[in-house]
């Protein structure tokens, strides 16, 4: 059966969408990539997808990039180790943009928030349920954003699904060689407790979630086993076939239950199993290609 989805919009940071539209080409449709900077075209034109230049801050401009759009992907235009990291500017263009959408589209507007709305609660499992009153910037901007939508759903059942994103890690070939020549600092403002989602799982599903995705629901996306910095070099290092210098445990005078975010709702809906469930398969993925791409040359 044909899908009902055949121009797509995305808007986000630029080589994350050429990573992800290629992966949503079909005969039948036609993928547009919002672009700030028109020399990046070419690059996009190579792959398939369709360059299309404006700035969202300007409501004319956005109404242009938005009109007959069937689905729109807002994907976060920066990001800080591997997670969305706002700013108050793409809270103004996502209003200007949803001012300017044409009655009955787009009939998917996917939502890229992330794990930092859950900022500041304390519990061993945190689901969508939860009622979230961040503390970081990032977690307000993101919970601002995500009222915006779901009260457009709820007032004018306007077809907005929400993904509170983990911290998203691919293959790093610097970084392993950094690691394997014992040369690798973890950085001082890494998080103590990583929650991930290995960047081809984390492709996967947003390939599907135009079509699999609910509107007016919110889906926590992560993997199986939130783990610290220090485990995840641990294994790379192991992985490479060095070591990796220990690092003294955090401490902390209250201890409170860490944190695990369901994702159930997530792999129940889609009806997915994660082909990298942990950061050990990531992990393993991420050197193996990496090795495979620098034996081609």
């Amino acid at each position: 059966m044909a899908s009902p989805f055949t121009t797509i919009l995305l808007i986000g940071e630029g080589n994350f969408l050429k990573q992800l539209g290629p992966r949503l080409l079909h005969p039948d449709r036609s993928i547009w990539v919002l672009l700030s900077n028109e020399a990046l075209a070419p690059g996009f034109a190579r792959l398939g997808l369709n360059p299309l230049s404006a700035d969202l801050a300007d409501p004319f401009l956005a109404k242009m990039a938005v009109a007959n759009a069937d689905v729109i992907y807002h994907l976060a235009g920066k990001r800080v180790h591997g997670k969305p990291a706002p700013e108050l500017s793409d809270l103004k263009a996502l209003k200007n943009i949803l001012s300017v959408l044409p009655p009955g589209y787009p009939k998917r507007y996917i939502y890229e928030s992330s794990l930092d709305v859950y900022d500041g609660m304390f519990a061993e499992v945190l689901d969508e349920k939860v009622i979230c009153r961040p503390k970081s910037p990032a977690g307000r901007i993101l919970i601002e954003a995500e009222r915006e939508l779901l009260s457009r759903f709820s007032e004018k059942g306007f077809s907005a699904l929400i993904l509170r994103a983990a911290s998203i890690y691919a293959p790093m070939p610097g970084i392993y060689n950094q690691v394997r020549e014992g040369r690798y600092q973890i950085p001082a403002d890494m998080p103590s407790l990583l929650h991930r989602i290995y960047i081809e799982d984390y492709l996967d599903l947003l390939a599907q979630a135009m079509e699999k995705g609910r509107p007016g629901q919110v889906y926590n996306i992560a993997d199986q086993e939130p783990h610290t910095p220090n485990d995840y070099f641990k294994t790379m290092a192991a992985s490479l076939g060095v070591s990796f210098p220990e690092a003294p445990p955090a401490s902390s005078p209250n201890q409170t239950p860490l944190p695990r975010y369901s994702n159930e709702k997530l792999l129940r809906e889609f009806g997915f199993s994660l082909r990298f469930p942990t950061f050990r398969e990531g992990l393993s993925h991420g050197i193996q290609k990496a090795q495979a791409e620098a034996s081609a040359f």
